[in-house]
């Protein structure tokens, strides 16, 4: 077995950029523009729910919480995790950084503004067990 080599690589794409991730286990990546949206409707009661408390909790807006919210659903499906698991906040640092998790899979999140594209975007990256310590 060679070291160093990634085993699991993942990709999204949004707004003309392109988000990649590789490392040893599972991995997942998402990019959502920040927008407005019926994010109730896309997200489910759960996962609205979260977002809510994101946005009581953070004091971010509506829009780039529940973006965080989508995008680490779909880092979640991508791994492979049962639609519609259950997400909670699992830990934020001062510069932005949002994780959240389900089970053994840590989806840390970020909102940021990146030139050339249109919205602010929510970037995600998913990693599992002990490779989880983003």
């Amino acid at each position: 077995e060679a070291t160093g080599v990634a085993e699991a690589v993942s990709t999204a794409h949004a707004d003309g950029l392109t988000l990649a991730v590789a490392g040893r286990g599972t991995v997942a990546c998402d990019i959502e523009a920040v927008a407005s949206r019926p994010w109730v409707h896309l997200l489910g009661a759960e996962r609205a729910a979260l977002s809510r408390t994101l946005v009581e909790g953070r004091g971010e807006d509506a829009d780039a919480c529940a973006a965080r919210v989508w995008a680490a659903g779909e880092c979640l499906i991508k791994a492979g995790v049962e639609p519609g698991a259950p997400l909670a906040l699992a830990g934020e640092d001062d510069d932005g950084w949002l994780v959240l998790e389900t089970g053994p899979h840590a989806v840390a999140t970020y909102v940021a503004r990146v030139r050339g594209a249109r919205e602010r975007l929510a970037l995600a990256v998913l990693a599992e067990g002990a490779d989880a310590g983003l």
